[in-house]
């Protein structure tokens, strides 16, 4: 992203919502926007190819594109690009849809002021400045891909701040896998590493990608998502255990995969630093462990401890 000039690309049939955008960047303090708008999908397709945008404003419905294929068929072309919806559409559900797909926004027309959009597009290009930065430094896992405990710091301290001037709740997932070491001995550090692996693997399948996952070291996993409304994620909760039902599932496996999760989660007025969400779901995390000594690998020899939200379901039931 150039140090002088933003390039924004705007896709939008509306001349009148064109002018708007344009007086409205005109207030964004302390930076130099050029803005460039396209009527089509495919005239913006095109664009990008020749010259290179650091942000879109997207309109879903267009003269040759409609709803969500519109996002969908941008994010192919331009995966890394930072994009903010910018619709008549109000539908609360493409809203999630999109966010949950990688869209750094999503405003409707006629409902947004021109300081609310301002703000939008100064915190998208913020983000996306940062997670620029990361992608050229050492702040990922070499083995799972995720984020190490340097980029999970960076990134979820920017986060805290955005739920901060937007009165966002969120939520932090502290999680570790049980019996490394008993793999690592028994199977070989092969298995071990697949181990891990395969705990990313499911931490992405359950989270969105708007949200923040790491390996904080060894067996230690964690996830941070914004505007979270179901206590303690039971959404992305459910999608885990289902994914790792499924995996352990499959014929052939030496062991059963198994993680212990601690979660806490915080209401919009929350001023918790990084450090202390983690020490709370470590925490939380910690009494699970305990309440679930029973079903821990002593009796089969295995590592098949529950995960805690999995012994929490199990234990309503009863």
């Amino acid at each position: 992203m150039s140090a002088e000039n933003i390039r924004i690309l705007l896709i939008e049939d509306n001349p009148s919502d064109v002018e708007l955008v344009r007086d409205v960047l005109a207030l964004l303090p302390d930076g130099r926007f050029l803005l460039d708008s396209v009527p089509r999908l495919s005239d913006a397709l095109s664009r990008l190819a020749e010259i290179p945008a650091d942000l879109v404003l997207l309109d879903l419905n267009l003269p040759d594109s409609n709803g969500l294929s519109t996002f969908e068929r941008l994010r192919q072309a331009a995966p890394q690009l930072p994009v903010i919806i910018l619709t008549g559409v109000q539908d609360e559900a493409l809203a999630a849809l999109t966010i949950r797909q990688g869209a750094q926004d999503y405003l409707v027309k006629g409902q947004v002021e021109p300081h609310a959009l301002a703000r939008s597009v100064s915190n998208a290009i913020e983000r996306a400045r940062l997670q620029a930065e990361l992608r050229n430094l050492s702040l990922t896992d070499e083995l799972t891909g995720l984020y190490n405990r340097r980029g999970f710091r960076a990134l979820v301290e920017q986060e805290l701040r955005h739920a901060a001037r937007h009165q966002t709740g969120y939520l932090l997932l502290f999680a570790d896998v049980d019996g490394l070491k008993f793999i690592n001995d028994t199977f070989g550090h092969a298995e071990g590493d697949r181990a891990l692996t395969e705990a990313a693997t499911l931490l992405r399948h359950s989270f969105r990608e708007s949200d923040v996952l790491a390996r904080l070291g060894g067996d230690e996993f964690t996830a941070f998502a914004l505007d979270v409304s179901h206590p303690n994620g039971a959404p992305m909760l459910s999608r885990f255990h289902d994914s790792l039902d499924a995996l352990n599932a499959r014929p052939g496996r030496r062991f059963d995969l198994s993680l212990s999760l601690g979660v806490v989660q915080c209401d919009r007025n929350s001023s918790l630093s990084v450090d202390q969400l983690l020490a709370i779901a470590d925490q939380s995390l910690y009494q699970q462990k305990r309440r679930n000594h029973a079903d821990s690998l002593v009796a089969s020899r295995r590592p098949t401890v529950v995960s805690s939200a999995r012994a929490a379901r199990r234990e309503g039931r009863q």
